[in-house]
């Protein structure tokens, strides 16, 4: 997925934290902060970035590596979380064991001290239920470092992130943009799009897309949106980018296009298109310039007219309370 995937902690008290995933199933970096369990010590916790194959009613082995960037050794614990997909990428581990996969997964090294500046991969094995339809699954890690016994109050970071499994074979895939949002008009040119992809099949989903903008003229461009955006059935995600059509003032057409895959074989696409007035910044200077000018123009053809009345209404002399002229100024005087 493209940035902004949050991790977020749900459940128990005892689960304060878990870890910003920074990208979700797209680029899994090793996740750090102060483990607060030995004065110096650093944890990590990272995942492999694609799923792993899996066959139904085999195991299926998977890794996460641990690590100590600090300078004091470091014991954690390690335990399979209820992992929850949500939308805008939003990832909540729940403390509370996974009904569904707490059972069958095993983690070979449950608990493990790291020694200063080390790293450890933790060997994961899932039984894959026998039956089980081709689909994209996932399962949430929570990594606890041990508090050793004291009389204080300690605070605790749970560091979260989960390992993925496929099953092949053909299943449904349906992802549609529900909003393609524009503002209503814009100086200066730049052009904030939104698109909002949604997951409305019953599997897991990957979308990437693009976006065909045609300005004023004959100015056409296309811009990627950044990344490929994976969605879990029923949620949403929201892509912002932003566009710079031509030289130019007037209406410009954004056509947004989702391409997803049916199947492993087969890609589909879906549409939207949405319209904004725009006048780019060179033309709206343009623009004032030449009100400027004929502004300026209307301005001193006025002052000229009045000047010429003003000399007419001299020449005319003084009018009199009748409104006629006076004697000397009358014809043939």
């Amino acid at each position: 997925m493209g940035c902004g995937t949050r991790v977020v902690m749900a459940g128990r008290t005892a689960a304060l934290v878990t870890a910003l995933m920074a990208v979700l199933m797209a680029a899994w970096p090793a996740l750090a902060m102060p483990a607060n369990a030995a004065a110096g010590s650093v944890l990590g916790v990272s995942a492999p970035a694609d799923p792993v194959t899996a066959v139904p009613g085999q195991p299926v082995a998977t890794t996460v590596r641990l690590s100590n960037g600090g300078t004091e050794p470091l014991t954690v614990r390690l335990a399979v979380g209820t992992i929850k997909l949500g939308d805008r990428g939003e990832v909540t581990i729940d403390a509370v064991p996974d009904p569904v996969w707490a059972a069958s997964t095993r983690i070979a090294e449950p608990t493990v001290t790291l020694a200063a500046q080390s790293w450890f991969e933790n060997r994961v094995v899932i039984e894959v239920p026998a039956g089980l339809r081709p689909d994209t699954y996932f399962v949430g890690i929570l990594v606890t470092p041990q508090v050793p016994a004291s009389g204080s109050v300690t605070v605790v970071n749970e560091v979260g992130t989960y390992v993925g499994f496929d099953v092949p074979g053909p299943r449904q895939r349906s992802v549609r943009i529900s909003e393609l949002d524009l503002p209503g008009a814009v100086f200066g040119g730049t052009v904030p799009v939104r698109v909002r992809l949604v997951n409305d099949g019953p599997s897991f989903a990957t979308a990437w897309g693009e976006l065909h903008v045609s300005g004023p003229g004959r100015s056409r461009q296309v811009v990627r949106l950044p990344g490929r955006y994976r969605l879990a059935a029923g949620s949403y995600r929201d892509v912002t980018v932003s566009v710079t059509p031509g030289f130019g003032a007037g209406p410009v057409k954004v056509r947004a296009t989702a391409f997803y895959n049916v199947s492993d074989q087969t890609v589909a696409e879906t549409t939207a298109t949405a319209s904004v007035w725009v006048v780019s910044r060179a033309a709206g200077i343009a623009a004032a310039a030449a009100a400027a000018t004929l502004l300026g123009g209307a301005i001193l053809l006025a002052a000229r007219r009045w000047r010429r009345r003003r000399r007419a209404m001299r020449a005319a002399g003084p009018i009199p309370p009748s409104g006629r002229p006076h004697a000397g100024r009358t014809a043939g005087n």
